[in-house]
């Protein structure tokens, strides 16, 4: 039997179809807590309340219900249908949970993204299944590796359901169809499709297919083989990884394709991005190899951009572009005059040509020296602000000053880390 949950956001309404439950899969039914005499007609059935009906296989199912002396009924469709004798465990009002929600929610920072993962995973055991997966994602959001949210989703899988992969013959069809469903998703609903992706036996297979969807002509699937990529191939597919990271016209994919590179833990990465920023004849190709060094998350990219970003401090923007003169018109010829020239007793007039210029002259600036120096600039800065966690300000200069401040503590602490890292990997090889 399975009990599908009614929609009640749109967004969220198609991942929020509950699996089927089994009575095997609990330790035993728990008698549910009687409804109050006055909530009964003079029949014995309790007048049908929204309720949250936690059902012995781990599932929940929020909906009209009532009990009777046979047992529970929920309202689906416009019509009854009854739930077998101990399917149910426990049946609270929807009110009431979603007041102990609004309670815990209450007063969180949006920096505390510690404590709203855990109202999220309060929220989704408990069969608010909307508003956990909106707190989970207003905390990937902050921070797409934060183990609290993954944390939340990965215990409550069970109680969505997702287009099956793992045992499907046609892998590649069925992989098609899962990257479909979580293409236009939000990102707690990627994380149950990777649940699923995880489960598959075929590794090459599945590689193969995510590394060809890294081509997709949609956005959708670009962002989310780049994304699964990362999290069960890291160090895979890195050529495709590397160009969707620097080329690609989306701003979601080259974020997650970034961020696949970073999973790879390899700092030899950053060297060919950081020369398609310096090097690259096309302006949106620089900016956006130095927005992919940010997002990639190696403090090896720091240097690269802070060389970068001292040289832009040398390039002339504003009223100093360099000039040029365009010239637009035409030229006449007419007689000026007539010289006289006298020739064995003979008087020849000789005219005079001249040219008569019309036009204007145009002094022209190449602007676009501007118009790409200060993005690129500023795409320099937002990205030293991620590998370092400085805020020096919003200029050039003050990050160079920030520089020669901290050079010497910055590149330490780097060597440190990376002494630290490779000691940890020869003791686990």
């Amino acid at each position: 039997m399975r009990i599908i949950t009614a929609p009640t956001l749109g967004g969220l309404a198609a991942v929020l179809a509950l699996v089927a439950f089994s009575p095997a899969a609990s330790s035993g039914p728990q008698e549910p807590s009687p409804a109050p005499a006055q909530q009964r007609d003079d029949t014995g059935v309790e007048k049908a309340r929204k309720r949250i009906l936690h059902l012995s296989g781990g599932t929940t199912l929020r909906c009209l219900a009532r009990e009777t002396a046979a047992g529970w009924e929920y309202k689906a469709r416009g019509a009854w249908k009854r739930l077998p004798a101990g399917a149910v465990v426990d049946a609270p009002l929807e009110k009431e949970v979603r007041a102990e929600f609004k309670r815990r929610s209450k007063g969180l920072k949006k920096s505390d993204l510690d404590g709203r993962a855990q109202v999220a995973a309060w929220a989704l055991s408990n069969g608010l299944l909307e508003e956990g997966l909106q707190q989970v994602d207003r905390v990937f959001a902050a921070d797409a590796k934060h183990a609290g949210a993954r944390e939340a989703v990965h215990g409550n899988a069970h109680r969505f359901r997702v287009p099956p992969v793992a045992n499907n013959p046609d892998l590649e069809a069925a992989c098609d169809g899962l990257l479909r469903w979580a293409a236009p998703r939000s990102a707690s609903s990627r994380e149950l499709a990777l649940l699923e992706l995880a489960r598959v036996e075929n590794r090459a297979a599945l590689e193969a297919a995510l590394g060809k969807n890294l081509f997709a002509g949609t956005i959708g699937r670009r962002s989310f083989s780049a994304f699964a990529l990362g999290r069960l191939f890291p160090g895979k597919q890195v050529k495709p990884l590397l160009t969707r990271a620097v080329m690609d016209a989306s701003q979601p994919v080259r974020v997650e394709a970034a961020r696949a590179l970073g999973a790879a833990e390899h700092p030899g990465l950053v060297v060919p991005v950081a020369k398609a920023m310096v090097s690259s004849r096309s302006p949106r190709v620089r900016i956006q190899a130095a927005e992919a060094l940010g997002n990639m998350g190696y403090a090896a990219g720091v240097q690269p951009l802070v060389g970068n970003l001292s040289a832009l401090q040398g390039v002339t923007a504003g009223h100093s572009v360099p000039h040029s003169n365009i010239f637009v018109g035409r030229q006449f010829a007419y007689i000026q005059d007539f010289d006289v020239e006298v020739a064995q007793f003979q008087a020849v007039a000789d005219p005079q040509i001249n040219v008569l210029i019309e036009g204007q002259v145009t002094d022209a600036g190449v602007i676009s020296v501007k118009e790409y120096v200060t993005p690129l600039r500023g795409a320099v800065r937002t990205s030293l602000g991620k590998l370092t966690g400085a805020s020096p300000g919003r200029t050039t200069r003050a990050w160079l000053n920030w520089w020669d401040d901290h050079q010497g503590d910055w590149l330490a602490a780097k060597h440190a880390g990376e002494d630290q890292k490779a000691k940890t990997d020869a003791s686990s090889g």
